[in-house]
């Protein structure tokens, strides 16, 4: 008897949940502040680095769709989605104007936590991740790299071995923000999105060169580029 009570709890539980669970389409947009940088290591005979970073800001939009769920008196939820969007920007790199646009998509996760779970009104804050995957499509193309010519007795090879700016991006962010949603419907959001992990380029080329033992020619050199991104978003989502 006792199991067929629980069962019959637990089965009550769930239907409440799946009741809760809605369909919501919205857009998003606002701030996008991006840092691309480029490395380079040299750890031949005589190690040396730089880097070089380019700053620049612009704006995001973003079309996004996905489900919420609400469990008990509504005041704890949860939801995913998936998202794709836009941007430009803007910046400068050693006196000269640069541009970067970006497509993105990706998908994301939300915990929420309401201050009000009214019928009409629901208020709090949400925190979550979200994956992002951005092609980066710059107006001027920046190279970091060398061309490679070993030569050992008579034979000869050349090489290029580089990174650029003209790449792909993925990048694993913390999301936390503000929701509200009124008259049932309307889900209106302001939001922060921070990198915890983004994906970086490399090219490296490695040749040592030896006489009778002895290091007469060493190179190993490491070519780097990774983009990041900080956004700041407001954001209207319809509940269906």
């Amino acid at each position: 008897m006792k199991k067929k009570l629980l069962s019959l709890v637990v089965a009550s539980l769930v239907c409440g949940s799946v009741t809760e669970a809605k369909f919501y389409l919205g857009v998003e947009g606002g701030y996008n502040g991006n840092l691309s940088t480029f490395t380079y290591e040299d750890n031949g005979l005589a190690p040396s680095s730089f880097k070089r970073e380019i700053k620049e800001k612009g704006v995001v939009g973003n079309v996004v769709l996905g489900t919420e769920h609400f469990f008990g008196s509504g005041y704890f939820g949860l939801r995913w989605g998936v998202f794709a969007g836009y941007g430009s920007s803007w910046g400068e790199f050693e006196g000269e104007k640069t541009r970067l646009d970006t497509i993105s998509m990706g998908a994301n996760f939300d915990m929420f936590a309401n201050f009000v779970a009214k019928e009409n009104l629901m208020s709090g804050f949400f925190v979550g991740v979200e994956y992002a995957y951005t092609l980066l499509r710059p107006k001027d193309e920046l190279i970091l790299g060398k061309t490679y010519t070993t030569n050992v007795g008579t034979w000869s090879q050349s090489a290029d071995y580089y990174v650029s700016n003209k790449t792909a991006s993925n990048t694993a962010v913390v999301r936390v923000g503000l929701s509200t949603k009124v008259a049932e419907h309307h889900r209106f959001e302001i939001m922060a999105k921070v990198p915890v992990i983004f994906s970086e380029n490399t090219s490296s080329f490695s040749f040592t060169n030896e006489l009778n033992g002895q290091i007469k020619q060493k190179i190993d050199d490491t070519f780097k580029f990774n983009y990041k991104y900080i956004q700041g978003l407001v954001s209207y989502k319809y509940v269906f």
